[in-house]
């Protein structure tokens, strides 16, 4: 992740470029792409088996943590 540490992302191993994602779209799709040199990254989902359980656990809490961040009256 080098352009921010707000957005999140990875840097593109054919060109370096900041390729902008989510762990929601790490979670639904199989490839990223990059915009800037065109270079297609498959994820091998049965490999990343495990990673991918970690990812739904981590994005289940931060919908919690959103949920009850919400101001409600």
């Amino acid at each position: 992740m080098t352009r921010s540490n707000r957005e999140p992302g990875i840097s593109c191993p054919g060109c370096g470029c900041f390729i902008p994602t989510t762990i929601t779209e790490l979670l639904v799709t199989q490839t990223l792409i990059c915009y800037s040199c065109g270079l297609e990254l498959k994820m091998d989902r049965k490999a990343s088996s495990k990673a991918l359980g970690l990812l739904q656990k981590v994005n289940h809490a931060q919908q919690m943590v959103d949920e009850k961040s919400k101001f409600h009256r």
